[in-house]
């Protein structure tokens, strides 16, 4: 198992890739038991740069998506 950078969290993304079979997994924590962080777990066979890469376009899409979401709260509030 690789981890890309250190976090409080790695054991949880190691373990999210060995319970579901995954090549990799990304885990994000807000406000948990040892506070908020993140953490890429990914197989040896699969931290290659491609899936590096897929995964980066891929949390950037739920970024964008959140944003989008947090417009449409904001105008459903009355902020802008």
């Amino acid at each position: 198992m690789s981890v890309i950078g250190q976090s409080k969290y790695e054991p949880v993304a190691i373990g999210v890739v060995r319970a579901t079979g995954a090549d990799a997994a990304v885990v994000v924590i807000l406000n948990g038991p040892q506070g908020t962080g993140a953490a890429a777990a990914f197989t040896f066979e699969e931290r290659t740069p491609a899936m590096i890469r897929a995964t980066v376009r891929l949390l950037r899409l739920v970024a964008d998506e959140m944003e989008a979401d947090l417009q449409v709260l904001g105008k459903k509030a009355g902020v802008t």
